[in-house]
């Protein structure tokens, strides 16, 4: 096994379990299947397409480590299968670009393509892993059906009061334990390779574009959006003063700015 949060070297199964009690312990790695070629270069902007399975250690894994029979736990999130049970589709990882789980990024960089590995992470880098897994599947179930999308948001309240809509997830939130993971890096692709979505974009990348019309006609899409989650929000509640204040007045603003730049660029 490779420990990957300091350096890398070779660590038993013995030392392995002795070790998940300290502090230190972040993640191991194991090869499950060797990939194919060098490990690629992973640079901002750099895409990584894999699937993932998370598997739930049915012990306690502080006392007893991490148990090797697949028996031994639960798979309770796989990109492979859609909604209700993951995202359905390979995952798509643009590295500096803030994804909400870093510890995913780590583990990426230290595989090579079709490569297939397993990686026991410490609960104290997986506090957003709910969060990120229901929005996956969230999507996957709008994108099942597409005529009846749901309306995600969240409240900022304790992590007690806090409830996810998925049961194997809201015990997570409850109480934090150490994951398993199974990674199975199918592309990685260089910024130069493909076509960035606008989301990827910085402000002066899209500014530079010049492309003020589409711009303009997403924006105003945008503001469409707002105005109906508006409508399903109570006034004067956290969330309706936040899409009025904030996203409303942001988006508005940004709308009014390329919609003049669109009339300088035409006259």
């Amino acid at each position: 096994m490779v420990r990957l949060e300091v350096g890398v070297h070779r660590c038993d199964p013995y030392k392995l379990s002795q070790m998940l009690s300290s502090e230190q312990f972040k993640t191991f790695k194991k090869v499950l299947s060797a990939g194919r070629g060098k490990i690629p270069e992973f640079r901002v902007g750099t895409k990584a397409i894999f699937h993932y399975e998370t598997l739930k250690p049915l012990v306690n894994v502080d006392e007893e480590g991490f148990p090797d029979s697949r028996d031994s736990y639960k798979s309770i999130d796989n990109t492979r299968k859609p909604y209700p049970d993951g995202y359905g589709k390979p995952l798509e990882l643009v590295f500096g670009k803030k994804f909400q789980l870093p510890v995913f990024e780590r583990c990426l960089k230290t595989m090579m393509i079709d490569e297939i590995s397993q990686f026991d992470i410490a609960a104290s880098e997986l506090y957003t892993y709910p969060s990120v897994s229901q929005k996956l599947r969230d999507i996957s179930k709008d994108d099942m059906h597409p005529d009846n999308q749901s309306h995600h948001h969240s409240r900022c309240v304790s992590a007690k009061n806090f409830k996810m809509e998925y049961e194997v997830l809201d015990e997570l939130i409850k109480n934090p334990q150490p994951l398993r993971f199974i990674f199975h890096l199918l592309v990685v692709l260089q910024p130069e390779d493909y076509e960035p979505d606008s989301w990827q974009l910085e402000p002066d990348e899209k500014l530079a574009s010049g492309d003020y019309m589409n711009a303009s006609l997403k924006y105003r899409e945008a503001l469409n959006r707002v105005d109906t989650l508006l409508l399903r929000e109570k006034p004067g509640d956290p969330e309706w003063i936040d899409l009025d204040k904030q996203v409303f007045f942001h988006t508005y603003y940004k709308f009014s700015t390329f919609h003049f730049e669109k009339r300088k660029y035409f006259n």
